[in-house]
């Protein structure tokens, strides 16, 4: 056996003097089905069997919990202020805390391109977007523009 998936495992093979039995591939094949009963037995198979081997406290369940509830939040967030006109870099601030993509693991600081919240929430497979476009508004009697607002919109 040569790792090839289609070649055949060859336990007894044929000699000049007759049949033999390839005690290594046989052990192998036992250990490896004694192994893949182990790894079925586990709730969360291999990433459970590992954990085990190298005595690391598995936390896949809680991780999964606690992101889905983030991912709650952030929609209830995104249906709230879906089509709300976010016209300064301040006014962004809570749209990005929102989505909250860190720059690595151990930085605390986030991420606050348009390009990288959308591919977040593209990530996230939420069906929203962040779209950038230029507007103005009348403050205290005067036009001010906004080259650059956002705008939170629906994605069907």
């Amino acid at each position: 056996m040569n790792g090839r998936p289609d070649e055949p495992i060859n336990i007894v093979y044929d000699t000049i003097k007759g049949k033999k039995i390839n005690y290594l591939m046989e052990y192998k094949l036992r250990a490896d089905a004694k192994l893949y009963n182990e790894i079925v037995k586990l709730d969360y198979g291999y990433c459970k069997y590992i954990s085990n081997i190298f005595r690391i406290q598995y936390k896949i369940e809680e991780e999964y919990k606690e992101n889905e509830a983030k991912r709650m939040l952030l929609r209830k967030y995104l249906e709230y202020n879906c089509e709300k006109v976010f016209y300064t870099v301040k006014s962004r601030d809570e749209l990005i805390q929102a989505i909250a993509v860190p720059r690595g693991k151990s930085d605390k600081r986030l991420l606050k391109k348009i390009d990288t919240l959308n591919n977040a929430l593209e990530f996230d497979e939420l069906p929203y977007k962040i779209i950038s476009f230029p507007t103005s508004k009348v403050v205290n009697s005067k036009q001010v523009k906004y080259p650059a607002a956002w705008k939170i919109i629906k994605v069907c």
